[in-house]
Order: structure tokens, then C-alpha cells, then sequence
């Protein structure tokens, strides 16, 4: 849904598309787009743009998913989102593809600034519209969305370990297997301190999560009355800890001013420490860090040495993130 990237356009054939096609069926409108831009696309996933169909002649975000996630990111745009006090994406419609794998959504699109974490304006904005997204109200929806908490991440860490383990019996290059045996390490670390992230993320009570809260999948938009954050991109969303959504400084996450989130949990919460926050955020950071391992290990094969050479490559991209983030988790729990 980015307008950053530099898309694909086409100009023929347009009524014939598959999105235009899935548009029709949900909204019943035949009048074609001007023109469709390939934003995303590949077998699992598709983004188009399709212009001058929404209201007042927007363009309106076309986005082929697996209905797993579909559904999620319906709940999310259609129920959750419009109950919250911050500005959201219009939702369009969803409709199922013909393959019945995957479905369509449509939404506004995302038209605004890059957003930057070394502007602290920016961050400020951030933590105050991550802050409301987390006193929502949403309990209701929790039976309706993946599961994100800690069990679902210490999950996570046993697959990591194992599939580790088993990675590093294929036959590597000296470099990758001192790089497995840092990963190994620093599971093992996690593992050790698995009581302890327990207790500092039992703070803060469970809420709805975004999941992949990246800088990629902001915008600053500019308004009359100020600037406003917009989030897209729930796929990964669920109920859980909010310890993910507070990592700082790692992997293009957008690291939020953590006093800006508190004032505005303070509402709610008036006990509740800078400091806390502080130790769920660092949290937060080992858990992003264990998602991009689990990330890099999915669907590995061991005797396909295609398989095994994409990880190590993941993994590598990975790696000098880890000691900072074990560090930063040490100091605040101590």
C-alpha cells in the first residue's frame, strides 16, 4: 500500500483483471479503474492500486491475501479500528477469490510522508497513537484473533531452537556454523530468562497488537489540525502482549517515544512507571528478534541446500542485531 515504491503500471486489459474482477463482485461498480499499479506481487500475496474508483475518484488499495490473514486484517479495519479514537484506512469490502485459499480486500489508500524514527516528532506521534490502540477497549475481539502471547512466542523460541539444532547438523561453512551457534546462544539466553520477561510484560494486561509495527507500514499524514499517523498492514495482528509493538531501535521498527505512550496510558493505568515500560519494551526487542529468526527458519528444508542457503542469508542480515538487544534486555531486567 505504499506510495514510496515505484509500481508497476498498466493500462490494458484493465475491466479483465483479477482485482478489478473482485472489486465488481464486492461492490457490484463497473466502471473501470484509469489504470492498475502493481505494488506487491507474488504467489502468496498481490497489491494493486486501482485508480479513480473510490469516492470523489480515490484510489482504492486492492490486496489478494491468504483468507487466514484476510480475516484478521477484516476484523481489524472493519470492527476494531473504527472504535478507536485514531485515524484509520476506510474500509471497502472484502470479497473471497475464486481460489478458495485466498480472499480480496480493499481499502483507502495510504496516502502520506515516510515516516522516520530519528524524527522525534514522528516517534512522539507514535507512542501516542500506539497508547490508544492499547486502552482500547477490544477484549470483545479477543476470541477472534491470533493468539500473541508470551506462550505463543516461548513457541516460537523452542521451533527456533530445534530448527537451529537442525540446521546446524547440515554440512556449513565455518562462518555459518559460528553464526548458528550465536543464534543457539541466544535462545538458550531467552530461554533462561523466560520467567523474567514474564514478569516485567505482566504490567501491562493483554491488548490488541499490531505485530509488524515497521516503519513500512506507516505514513504521516497532514491534516488541518496536525499531523496524524496512519497503520496499515495487520496481517500479523492479534491479542496478546503489547511488548512487540514497543521494541526500539531494531530491524526499521518504529520505536515509539515510550513517555509519549505512557502519558497516554496513564489514563488508565496513573501507577504504571516510565521504567516498566522501559523493561516491556526491551522485551519486546528479543521478541522481534526471535520473530525474524523464526522468520528465517520457516518452511526450511535441510537437504535442499536452496532452502538452507536462504536462511544462513537470513540470518546473517539478523545477527549483529542480537548482542545489543540481549545486552539492553539484561540492564533492564537485571
Amino acid at each position: 500500500m505504499s506510495r514510496l515504491i515505484t509500481p508497476f503500471v498498466l493500462t490494458e486489459g484493465l475491466q479483465e483483471h483479477a482485482a478489478f474482477q473482485a472489486w465488481r463482485r464486492a461492490q457490484g461498480d463497473d466502471v473501470a479503474p484509469g489504470r492498475i499499479e502493481v505494488l506487491q506481487g507474488s504467489k502468496k500475496a498481490a497489491v494493486y492500486r486501482l485508480t479513480g474508483i473510490g469516492p470523489d475518484d480515490a484510489a482504492i488499495i486492492a490486496k489478494r491475501t491468504r483468507c487466514v490473514t484476510g480475516r484478521v486484517e477484516r476484523v481489524i479495519y472493519e470492527e476494531v479500528l473504527p472504535r478507536i479514537p485514531v485515524p484509520s484506512l476506510g474500509f471497502h469490502g472484502y470479497v473471497r477469490d475464486p481460489n478458495e485459499e485466498f480472499s480480496w480486500l480493499f481499502l483507502e489508500d495510504a496516502q502520506g510522508g515516510p515516516y522516520s524514527r530519528l524524527n522525534d516528532a514522528h516517534r512522539v506521534l507514535a507512542g501516542q497513537w500506539l497508547g490508544e490502540v492499547h486502552l482500547a477497549p477490544c477484549a470483545d475481539f479477543s476470541e477472534k484473533l491470533p493468539d500473541r502471547s508470551l506462550g505463543h512466542y516461548h513457541r516460537f523460541l523452542q521451533d527456533c531452537r530445534a530448527g537451529l539444532e537442525l540446521l546446524s547438523r547440515s554440512a556449513l561453512a565455518a562462518g555459518d556454523t559460528m553464526l548458528l551457534g550465536g543464534f543457539i546462544s541466544f535462545c538458550d539466553q531467552l530461554e533462561l530468562r523466560w520467567r523474567q520477561i514474564e514478569d516485567a510484560c505482566e504490567a501491562m494486561p493483554p491488548t490488541l497488537v499490531h505485530g509488524d509495527f515497521a516503519m513500512k507500514n506507516v505514513r504521516i499524514r497532514e491534516r488541518a489540525a496536525g499531523h496524524a499517523l496512519l497503520v496499515f498492514d495487520w496481517q500479523f495482528a492479534g491479542w496478546g502482549t503489547p511488548a512487540t509493538d514497543l521494541a526500539q531501535f531494531i530491524d526499521r521498527v518504529v520505536t515509539p517515544d515510550l513517555g509519549a505512550y505512557r502519558s497516554v496510558l496513564a489514563r488508565d493505568y496513573p501507577s504504571l512507571e516510565l521504567r516498566d515500560i522501559r523493561r516491556i519494551a526491551a522485551c519486546g526487542t528479543v521478541l522481534r528478534v526471535l520473530d525474524q529468526v523464526h522468520w528465517a527458519l520457516s518452511g526450511l528444508r535441510v537437504g535442499d541446500p536452496k532452502w538452507v542457503t536462504k536462511a544462513g542469508a537470513l540470518l546473517r542480515a539478523y545477527h549483529t542485531s542480537v548482542p545489543e538487544t540481549v545486552q539492553r534486555l539484561e540492564m533492564e531486567l537485571g
